[in-house]
């Protein structure tokens, strides 16, 4: 009987993980969960930048249509309640 305690006892010991084995499976979440934070990020800026690209194209469509029907007599300029980066320009090619 005290045979069977003690392989018990054994198999109880080696049941459980070591210090090691924590350190690496921590290790591995930690990397998985830095790469996930890189691909938000990324997918992000590219959600960022798509939706700039989408806002100029209208814009554009928009001045571009007020030019040709001589609404828009300039030559350059902003666009109200846009940042900076929106800005328009006529020029004459020939």
């Amino acid at each position: 009987m005290a045979e069977r305690g003690r392989s018990q006892a054994v198999r109880g010991a080696q049941a459980g993980l070591t210090l090691i084995e924590l350190l690496v499976t921590l290790a591995i979440v930690a990397g998985a969960i830095a790469a996930l934070q890189y691909s938000a990020s990324q997918a992000y800026r590219s959600a960022v930048e798509t939706n700039h690209i989408r806002i100029a194209k209208m814009l554009l469509r928009t001045k571009a249509e007020e030019v040709f029907a001589g609404v828009e007599t300039g030559t350059g300029g902003g666009f109200e309640g846009y940042p900076e980066a929106f800005s328009w320009s006529v020029s004459e090619h020939t």
